[in-house]
C-alpha cells in the first residue's frame, strides 16, 4: 500500500507513506471524514454534527467508529477504541492491527 503523505495540518506533502504508516494515515482520514461528504459513495463518513451535541448517542458513534476503521483496507483487527467528548468536540484514539502484524494507535481530535 502506498498512498500522499499528510502533514499535521492535513495537507499533502511531498512524498508517500507506505505499509504500516500508510494504513495509520488512511484509519485517520476515515475516522475524520464527514458523513455525506464525498461524492463518491455518500454513504463514507462519520455523523459528526449527530454527535456533536448534548447528550449524544456515545453507542451509535462508537459502533460508527468501529465500522469505519474496519473498513480501512489493511487494517485486521480493533483492540481498543477510547472516546472523550463533549458538545464541542470528540477525542478518539484506536489501537488496531494491521495486516503486517503490527499494533498501531491513531488519535484524532473532531470539532464543530
Amino acid at each position: 500500500m502506498k498512498v500522499r503523505a499528510l502533514d499535521e495540518n492535513h495537507d499533502w506533502t511531498l512524498g508517500f507513506k507506505t505499509e504500516s504508516k500508510a494504513i495509520a494515515q488512511n484509519v485517520k482520514t476515515e475516522i475524520l471524514s464527514l458523513y455525506n461528504d464525498w461524492f463518491l459513495d455518500f454513504e463514507n463518513g462519520i455523523r459528526w454534527f449527530n454527535y456533536l451535541k448534548k447528550n449524544p448517542n456515545i453507542l451509535s458513534l462508537k459502533r460508527e467508529l468501529k465500522r469505519q476503521v474496519l473498513e480501512v483496507d489493511g487494517v485486521k483487527s480493533l483492540e481498543k477504541l477510547d472516546l472523550v467528548m463533549d458538545e464541542r468536540k470528540a477525542i478518539v484514539s484506536i489501537e488496531y492491527i494491521d495486516i503486517y502484524d503490527e499494533r498501531q494507535r491513531v488519535s484524532a481530535n473532531a470539532s464543530n
